[in-house]
């Protein structure tokens, strides 16, 4: 079976064949399976965010890590938790 590629860091390139300079990130999407180039926008900065959201993300998937999710709970529930916990070791 093969392995899924390791991911990389998106390249982040211009595009200044218009009458501004335009960002795209140019990488290859692990997740997807394919190569992505998306538009970012006129700032070095933001397309630098971008691409590390990106990699980041494709790391997580890769490793096959997930968020954890907490559920929500009230003040109540917590204590009845707690009083739980102390008296059923």
């Amino acid at each position: 079976m093969k392995k899924p590629p390791i991911p990389k860091v998106p390249e982040i390139k211009e595009d200044t064949s218009g009458k501004n300079k335009i960002y795209y990130l140019d990488y290859f999407d692990t997740i997807k399976g394919k190569r992505q180039r998306p538009r970012v926008g006129t700032r070095r900065g933001f397309a630098e965010k971008e691409a590390n959201r990106i990699y980041n993300e494709m790391v997580v998937h890769h490793l096959g890590l997930a968020e954890k999710t907490y559920p929500d709970i009230v003040l109540d529930d917590l204590v009845k938790l707690y009083f739980r916990s102390i008296t059923n070791p």
